[in-house]
């Protein structure tokens, strides 16, 4: 595998949702009424980058050791930031999109900034700007059991998947290993995802997601910085000072 396979991360909600657009403008309509898939579809492919389980107990496969690795390494942050870009693309519905933006997050908390957009979520609500229409939506932010937020996701993907190690890359001077996991439940749209880490950093660097419908979404991080000084809880709020002129629908 000489080619080498960019971030494809698992967004739960909107992922069929998204292949029945044509930009990267997400229109209210696919904004539920309580305003979190959208979010859920933005920032969970970037939590996976942090997904790794707690506990791997699969035989003599090394997939479990390594993620027990990377996962204690990630568990020591206390704060991120990153740039990142991200392409989705399914040739039988002649779908072949990109995008790039940055991403913050800090426990609960998270910021993503998009060409088109700008997603607040303060732990308690979550703002959508569209800067097109000059729109905020607000609502509440509410979890429900099958969501992947950053206080469950190194325990996910434990209990919802199975884990295999496939191989070792050597390229540009650096190891890469690639593990494969694959849904307990045999429903799921989402049916294989392969994370590419890191061998000496214990750091996945990128993952590879393919959708039952025949799309592949592929993302890449750049510029990751741990514990940003800037990060703090007034990062994370909404200030309406800061955006002079835009209508706001409050719908909590």
């Amino acid at each position: 595998m000489a080619k080498r396979i960019h971030l494809y991360f698992h967004f739960t909600g909107l992922l069929r949702a998204l292949l029945k657009i044509q930009s990267f403008y997400f229109p209210p309509s696919l904004v539920s009424s309580n305003g979190r898939h959208l979010a859920e579809f933005l920032v969970v492919p970037l939590i996976l980058i942090f997904l790794s389980p707690a506990v791997f107990p699969q035989n003599n496969d090394p997939s479990g050791q390594i993620l027990e690795k990377v996962s204690a390494n990630y568990k020591s942050f206390n704060s991120f930031s990153a740039s990142f870009s991200y392409e989705i693309e399914n040739k039988s519905a002649g779908i072949h999109e990109k995008d790039n933006g940055k991403v913050f997050m800090m426990g609960n908390k998270y910021v993503i900034e998009l060409s088109g957009q700008k997603i607040i979520n303060d732990g308690t609500d979550l703002f959508v700007y569209i800067k097109s229409q000059k729109e905020m939506n607000i609502s509440k932010y509410e979890k429900d059991d099958d969501e992947i937020t950053p206080s469950n996701l190194f325990t996910f993907y434990n209990k919802n998947f199975k884990y295999i190690f496939v191989e070792e890359l050597k390229e540009h001077g650096s190891i890469t290993e690639i593990i494969e996991l694959t849904p307990k439940d045999h429903k799921r749209n989402i049916f294989k995802i392969r994370l590419f880490i890191d061998k000496k950093k214990k750091l996945i660097n990128s993952a590879q997601l393919f959708d039952r419908n025949g799309s592949i979404y592929n993302y890449t991080l750049t510029d990751f910085s741990l514990n940003p000084p800037e990060l703090n809880d007034a990062f994370f709020s909404f200030d309406k000072s800061k955006y002079p002129g835009v209508h706001i629908e409050d719908l909590r």
